[in-house]
């Protein structure tokens, strides 16, 4: 919530029981994690250690529990990451059945539906989610496609 108000107009002593009250944390962390899946970027852009843009943070702010989590993400979509592939046959079938580019928001079902058809594996990569220029996720998401694809490493 931006705001308190929300949680304010909410609060009512008689949801809470007469025990004593006891503290979770994972109940305080899936709190946290919800508020920020629905906060604006404009509400926390001054919060943020690091220099993202609204596009990036409407796509990202759904896998965060803790506004830290935004570094590791940012990491992962910006950095270097070491891959650990566990099924190099697979990865590789996986990038010879990308969509050429311009990614579209049909790339991903084209790119899953191929994948399934030629080794009768569905996907199990959740597709990032959309936003309003279409493409954008997918370019974040896999970044280096076209170098992989023409066999250059990364």
């Amino acid at each position: 919530y931006a705001t308190p108000a929300p949680l304010i107009a909410a609060f009512e002593f008689g949801k809470f029981s007469r025990n004593t009250p006891k503290l979770d944390p994972d109940d305080l962390l899936r709190l946290n994690a919800r508020i920020l899946h629905e906060t604006d970027f404009a509400d926390i852009k001054d919060r943020l250690d690091v220099d993202i843009d609204e596009a990036f943070w409407n796509i990202a702010r759904a896998n965060i529990e803790k506004l830290v989590d935004i570094k590791d993400w940012w990491t992962i979509a910006r950095g270097h990451v070491e891959p650990m592939i566990e099924e190099p046959d697979y990865i590789e079938t996986a990038l010879a059945a990308l969509p050429a580019e311009p990614w579209s928001e049909e790339s991903w079902s084209a790119w899953t539906s191929a994948l399934k058809e030629s080794t009768g594996r569905q996907a199990t990569l959740d597709a990032p989610a959309s936003s309003s220029n279409g493409a954008e996720p997918w370019a974040r998401h896999v970044p280096d496609a076209a170098a992989h694809r023409a066999g250059q490493s990364t």
